[in-house]
């Protein structure tokens, strides 16, 4: 008797904390539903099911980006997270259509969910996946190459992927502003200076048409120059 008692406290034990999960997450919304999806995120990914709830800086530069995007473009959203970012250029500029790839399966699921738009794909797959040759007139690819060992194999594949004539529009965060360390970026392996990025790029074949950064993560706000937290290249595949 007192073993089978033993074993119902334990299966309620187990069981109790996955039904109030499922009993909160029925009956509650907004932010405890938010902390359940960071939940399922990895990394550092931007999560909340409107754009007011995204950080600014994320949002700035994806309105940045849209002056590159043209009438009839096919654009590459890479690391994608749950494309709210994919959402704005689907909103703001008369791009064909939009391929959202993200790694994250849970990421790609709540993009198909809460940022939804004609003229998104959304796609479970890894930054070094096999892209399609000459295909994309605009590629985004904010806050990822800091994440990845390999970022030369990385700069060529979007290279490859890119039209001639086509403009990757890429972020990273300032060495000179923002020292990099395991400690305080566990999910970077490096941070670069506005030198370094330039001739990484360089280096796979691309010409920096212009350079600007942000001063700060709570403004939407996009300078000229490579003085602030985050740079941001314009980047050419020459004809």
């Amino acid at each position: 008797m007192r073993r089978y008692l033993k074993f119902l406290l334990s299966t309620f034990t187990n069981l109790l904390p996955k039904f109030l999960l499922f009993v909160l997450t029925k009956v509650f919304s907004g932010k405890l539903h938010i902390f359940l999806a960071q939940k399922l995120m990895d990394g550092e990914c931007q999560v909340f099911p409107t754009l007011d709830g995204i950080r600014q800086d994320h949002i700035g530069r994806y309105k940045f980006a849209c002056q590159y995007v043209s009438k009839g473009d096919k654009v590459l959203d890479i690391a994608s997270g749950v494309g709210y970012g994919s959402y704005i250029l689907s909103e703001e500029t008369d791009a064909e259509s939009i391929v959202a790839v993200d790694k994250n399966i849970n990421a790609v699921k709540y993009g198909k969910r809460y940022y939804k738009s004609p003229k998104i794909k959304f796609i479970k797959g890894n930054c070094l996946s096999l892209l399609p040759k000459n295909y994309f007139d605009v590629i985004i690819s904010f806050e990822t190459i800091e994440h990845i060992e390999d970022d030369e194999l990385f700069i060529r594949s979007l290279y490859v992927s890119l039209k001639q004539g086509g403009y990757l529009i890429l972020s990273s965060p300032n060495q000179h502003r923002r020292l990099y360390s395991s400690k305080k970026f566990p999910f970077h392996v490096r941070h670069y200076t506005p030198d370094d990025i330039i001739k990484l790029t360089r280096k796979c074949g691309f010409t920096t048409e212009s350079a600007f950064s942000q001063p700060s993560t709570k403004s939407a706000e996009v300078v000229s120059g490579m003085e602030g937290l985050t740079i941001i290249l314009v980047l050419k595949k020459s004809v």
